[in-house]
């Protein structure tokens, strides 16, 4: 780990190997994003975005990943955006990743 906004090191035990953005990011070239979802720390609503880093000579060496809230987005588009319009981020497949206004299901 380079660098978190928690514990670094990671406690024993710890093993984020589990995660869907860790095996997406792994296998892949670009920049992945994971989730929504409830994170198990905060209770927030997050997700991640994840790119691989790899050696010099091609090998897996682990992940950057960038947990960014929900909350952040909607707080910020409420600055931005007018009364009456909506805006949304959605990943390729389709899933919504943050909207304002939020609904009252995805809070």
């Amino acid at each position: 780990m380079r660098a978190t906004s928690r514990e670094a090191p990671l406690p024993a035990g710890v093993n984020i190997g589990d995660r869907p953005y860790f095996a997406l990011a792994r296998n892949a070239q670009g920049v992945v994003i994971d989730g929504p979802y409830r994170d198990r720390v905060s209770g927030q609503r997050i997700f991640n975005v994840a790119r691989r880093l790899s050696s010099a000579d091609g090998s897996f060496r682990g992940v950057a990943v960038l947990a960014v809230s929900q909350r952040y987005l909607t707080e910020f588009w409420q600055g931005v955006v007018s009364p009456g319009n909506t805006v949304s981020l959605v990943r390729e497949d389709g899933v919504v990743i943050a909207r304002f206004p939020e609904t009252p299901a995805r809070r």
